[in-house]
């Protein structure tokens, strides 16, 4: 494969002024900072990984997450790792597949090829488990076979599908916990609804507390396009997290390749000082609960697009 030079544009000046701007107002006044990055991306970057790293750390990120497929070629992942090594960034792995609800055969061998890959890579921080049960035949319409459980809107109660897939989710996220060291990190992707569920009865497994009593981080998917629904959303969970910094906001900047995004589920429409502003006014609320670690993107190719987007405005943001 030739390396693709018109993927991105050179780091210019106005690029290096917002993420200034962005390191100031947000990330300045976080715990951490994080991008979650795909295979998509580092193909882009197919032989310059190095510049990939470079532009994770102008933007000020401490920690990135990248997409974990034993399917893939796993050479540029290596590259990529060691120049973020070389960057002082923490390195995530993530999984992001339904078929970790699928049985044991395929979560022993994930298990396997994780642990080989961290062998290989000591650096490595942790893994985020990505793939919500909600997102198991829900809204996504994730299909695999093997799963037993689906769910639905009709499948709320105690026994039922979607208690069944949160209690699914917890025995997997405590395999993963048994199968590393404590030094290696498990975290885990939630949708910010749990705890109400909890608390209406119509779950009994899943809450926030539940997760935190095997994980050492959490990732809250606070995936709108609207600051007062981020916002909205996310203080039930935070509030019910003990453990302090050890809650990710994580908001949507995904686009497609072809440039579509979601844009209800998505921030990747606005500007990228009406992100930066945006996300000042969500730090004046998750600032207040103790568990609150930083804000965490998904993913880096929607972000890259607003970071290189020309501005129509006469502002340089």
């Amino acid at each position: 494969m030739k390396t693709d030079k018109l993927a991105t544009t050179p780091v210019t000046p106005i690029m290096k002024m917002r993420a200034e701007y962005i390191r100031e107002r947000v990330f300045s006044k976080c715990a951490a900072s994080a991008v979650f990055i795909s295979h998509q991306t580092i193909t882009l970057y197919y032989g310059r990984t190095d510049e990939l790293a470079e532009r994770c750390s102008i933007l000020g990120f401490t920690d990135v997450l990248v997409l974990f497929d034993t399917q893939k070629d796993s050479n540029d992942l290596d590259s990529f790792i060691k120049s973020l090594d070389n960057a002082k960034i923490n390195v995530w792995l993530y999984i992001d597949s339904p078929s970790l609800y699928s049985g044991n055969e395929f979560l022993t061998t994930l298990l396997a090829s994780v642990n080989k890959f961290r062998n290989e890579h000591p650096s490595l921080k942790g893994l985020l488990i990505y793939q919500r049960p909600d997102l198991i035949f829900g809204p996504g319409r994730r299909y695999t076979s093997h799963i037993l459980y689906h769910w639905d809107d009709d499948s709320y109660g105690k026994g039922k599908d979607n208690d069944l897939l949160m209690k699914s989710a917890l025995d997997i996220a405590e395999k993963f916990r048994k199968a590393f060291p404590p030094e290696f990190e498990i975290a885990q992707m939630l949708s910010p609804f749990y705890d109400s569920r909890i608390k209406d009865g119509s779950l009994v497994h899943g809450s926030t507390s539940d997760f935190m009593k095997i994980c050492s981080k959490v990732c809250i998917a606070a995936y709108f396009s609207d600051r007062f629904q981020i916002e909205e959303n996310i203080q039930t969970p935070l509030q019910n997290i003990k453990s302090p910094a050890s809650a990710f906001v994580a908001v949507r900047t995904y686009v497609d390749i072809y440039g579509g995004a979601d844009k209800e589920k998505s921030l990747s429409d606005k500007s990228w000082f009406k992100l930066t502003k945006d996300l000042e006014s969500v730090l004046k609320t998750a600032g207040d609960f103790k568990s609150f670690r930083g804000i965490a993107f998904y993913d880096y190719y929607g972000l890259e697009k607003m970071w290189e987007k020309p501005e129509t405005s006469p502002t340089t943001k």
